[in-house]
C-alpha cells in the first residue's frame, strides 16, 4: 500500500521524494527574515517566488516564536495572516499551510484556503476539533522541553498524538510528525544535544509500531542555524525553508 500525506485538496506520496515547505514569515522580529517580508505585498509576492522556485509547500505564519518571543493575541496574529491570504487566492498550486497555535485563527485561515495547520504547541482538543472539522492536514511539533531522556519523550509524545488524532476521526496518514529541532533541542550530541539520527530513529520507529503512515519534518534552520550536512538552505539568498520526507 503507497503511503501519502493527505493535505486539504492535497495528497502527497511518501517515499518519493523530499518535500520542500517554502516559510514566509509575516514578522517584523523572526530571526530568519529579520522581517523582510512583514508587509503584506512582500509576502505575497515572496510566497508566489518560493512557488515558481520549486517549493512544494508555503507555509505562512504570523508570529514569531524565537527565544523570549512576546505572544500576541489570536486577533493581532489573524490581523496579519488574512491580507496575505486572501492576496494568495487562487494563486497557488501547492498546499498552503498556515504557521499558528490558535484554533480560532487556524479555522479562519481554513475559510481562506489553508490545507495545513502547522502547530508549534502539539495541537490541543480545541486544534484537533479545527483540523476535524476541516479535513486538513496536520503538522504536529513536539514543543520545547528538558533534553533528558529526549528520545523517548518525542517517540511517547507522538504516540499519544496519534492516538488522540484518531478519537477525534483524524486519519494517520494527515498527520506529519515534527520533532522540532532547534526549539530546545538541538543538532550537537556532545553536552546533552539530540543527535538526528537517533530522533529520527525514534520518529521511524514510532511509524513502524503504529503501523501507521507519518510525514516527518526537519526544520532547516534552527536556532543554531543548522542541520545534519552543513548550514540551512536559502534559495536566491532569501527565505527559510525546511524538508519533509
Amino acid at each position: 500500500m503507497n503511503r501519502v500525506f493527505r493535505a486539504g485538496r492535497y495528497t502527497l506520496p511518501l517515499g518519493e521524494k523530499t518535500y520542500i515547505m517554502g516559510i514566509c514569515n509575516v514578522t517584523p522580529d523572526s530571526f530568519s527574515d529579520g522581517g523582510e517580508f512583514f508587509a503584506p505585498d512582500n509576502a505575497i509576492a515572496h510566497a508566489l517566488q518560493m512557488q515558481q522556485q520549486g517549493a512544494d509547500v508555503i507555509d505562512i505564519g504570523g508570529q514569531s516564536t524565537r527565544p523570549g518571543y512576546q505572544r500576541m493575541s489570536p486577533r493581532e496574529e489573524w490581523e496579519r495572516l488574512a491580507p496575505v491570504l486572501e492576496g494568495l487566492r487562487g494563486r497557488l498550486q501547492v498546499p498552503l499551510s498556515v504557521d499558528t497555535f490558535y484554533p480560532e485563527v487556524a479555522a479562519l485561515a481554513c475559510e481562506h484556503g489553508a490545507d495545513i495547520i502547522n502547530d508549534v504547541s502539539g495541537f490541543s482538543q480545541e486544534m484537533w476539533e479545527v483540523a476535524a472539522q476541516y479535513a486538513c492536514g496536520c503538522v504536529v511539533m513536539h514543543p520545547c522541553g528538558e533534553e533528558e531522556e529526549i528520545l523517548q519523550r518525542v517517540h511517547t509524545f507522538f504516540l499519544g498524538k496519534q492516538e488522540e488524532a484518531a478519537r477525534y476521526g483524524i486519519a494517520s496518514d494527515r498527520l506529519c510528525m515534527d520533532p522540532g529541532i532547534g526549539f530546545v533541542k538541538t543538532y550537537d550530541p556532545p553536552g546533552g544535544g539530540v543527535p538526528a539520527a537517533g530522533l529520527y530513529a525514534a520518529d521511524g520507529g514510532l511509524a513502524q509500531k503504529s503501523d501507521r503512515s507519518a510525514m516527518r519534518q526537519s526544520a532547516f534552520s534552527g536556532a543554531h542555524g543548522r542541520y545534519p550536512g552543513g548550514p540551512y538552505s536559502r534559495t536566491a539568498g532569501r527565505g527559510r525553508y525546511a524538508a519533509c520526507a
